[in-house]
C-alpha cells in the first residue's frame, strides 16, 4: 500500500520549515519516467520476431512482461556489481551491451525456450531498443508536479539506479532534467539504493548546496526496497509511489504552502503490465486549493 506522509512519525522542528527548506528526491523510472510503457513497446517489437510466443508459453503478455522485467533486473545488477566474466569486462559500451544479451538469455531460459543464437538476440535487442527510445514519455502528471512544487519553492533532484548515460538521456528527453537541479545515477556514484550509508543521497543534496540539518528531505519512489529502505536507512522520509493506491494525501508533511496539496490519482491506461484488472496507473498531481 501507498506510504502517506502523515502516517509516517519524523521529528519535526518547532517551528515548520518553510517550502524553500523542502527537498524531494525523486526515483527516475515508474516514477517520473514510464519505463513499463517503454517496456511495453520495446516488447511487442522484438516479439514480432516469435508471433506464437504467447501460445508457447502458455503466458500471457502481461506475465511476459512482468518476467522479462525480473531479468532485466538481474542481469543489470550483475552489470553494475561487476559481476560478469572475464567475457563481460570490455569497454562501457561493451559491458552494457552485454548486459542487454545477458538479460535476453536469462528471459529465454525462464521461458525454458531453446537458448537464441547470437543473431537472434542482436536482432531482439535492436528492436527492443528502438522501439523503447521512441515510445520514451513521462508518467501522466509528473511534469505538471514537477513545475508546481518548483513554483512553490520546493527543492527537487532525481535519484536513481541505472547507467549514467541511460538514465540522463531518458529525463533530457521526457522533459524531467530542466525541472530539477541535478540527476544523480547510481553507476556514477559507485552505489545504489539503498545503501546502508545513503551515500547517494548524500551525493544529491551536496550537488544541490543544501545542508541535510536545515531541510526536510523526501525521498519519493515506487520501489519498496530502493526507495522506501533506502530511505529509511538514510534517515530520511520515504514516500512509495504506488499504482494501487486510489488517493494519497501528501498535505501537511510535505511542509507545502497551505493552498497547495499532493496525491497521488489513478488513471486509465490501457496495456500497461504494472496495472491492475482495470489497468490503472498512478500519476502524481499537485493541486491548490480553491
Amino acid at each position: 500500500m501507498g506510504i502517506s506522509f502523515s502516517k509516517l512519525k519524523t521529528q519535526r522542528a518547532r517551528e515548520p520549515p518553510s517550502p524553500k527548506n523542502t527537498v524531494i528526491l525523486f526515483s527516475l523510472n515508474n516514477t517520473l519516467f514510464d519505463h513499463h510503457h517503454s517496456m511495453t513497446c520495446g516488447l511487442r517489437a522484438a516479439f514480432t520476431m516469435y508471433p506464437h510466443l504467447e501460445i508457447r508459453t502458455h503466458k500471457t503478455f502481461p506475465e511476459l512482461a512482468m518476467m522479462y522485467d525480473h531479468c532485466l533486473n538481474i542481469a543489470y545488477n550483475r552489470y553494475l556489481r561487476n559481476a560478469y566474466s572475464n567475457t563481460y569486462s570490455n569497454a562501457n559500451a561493451n559491458s552494457y551491451t552485454q548486459k542487454d544479451d545477458l538479460n535476453i538469455r536469462l528471459f529465454f531460459q525462464f521461458l525454458r525456450l531453446p537458448p537464441p543464437t547470437q543473431c537472434e538476440i542482436k536482432e531482439f535487442r535492436e528492436r527492443y531498443r528502438e522501439a523503447y527510445r521512441e515510445s520514451r514519455r513521462a508518467v501522466v502528471g509528473a511534469l505538471e508536479t514537477l513545475r508546481r512544487l518548483g513554483e512553490s519553492g520546493v527543492r527537487m533532484a532525481v535519484v536513481t539506479n541505472g547507467v549514467g548515460e541511460v538514465e540522463r538521456e531518458k529525463a533530457v528527453a521526457i522533459g524531467v532534467a530542466e525541472l530539477v537541479e541535478c540527476v544523480v545515477v547510481s553507476e556514477e556514484v559507485g552505489v545504489s539504493k539503498p545503501d546502508g550509508s545513503g551515500r547517494i543521497f548524500e551525493v544529491a543534496t551536496e550537488r544541490m548546496g543544501v545542508e541535510r540539518g536545515e531541510c526536510v528531505c523526501f525521498v519519493v519512489g515506487e520501489s519498496v526496497e530502493a526507495d522506501v529502505e533506502g530511505a529509511l536507512r538514510a534517515g530520511l522520509t520515504p514516500v512509495l509511489f504506488d499504482p494501487d493506491v486510489i488517493v494519497v494525501q501528501f498535505k501537511d508533511a510535505t511542509n507545502l504552502p497551505d493552498d497547495v496539496s499532493i496525491s497521488i490519482v489513478p488513471l486509465h491506461v490501457p496495456g500497461n503490465p504494472r496495472s491492475d484488472r482495470r489497468n490503472k496507473i498512478s500519476p502524481l498531481k499537485v493541486s491548490k486549493k480553491k
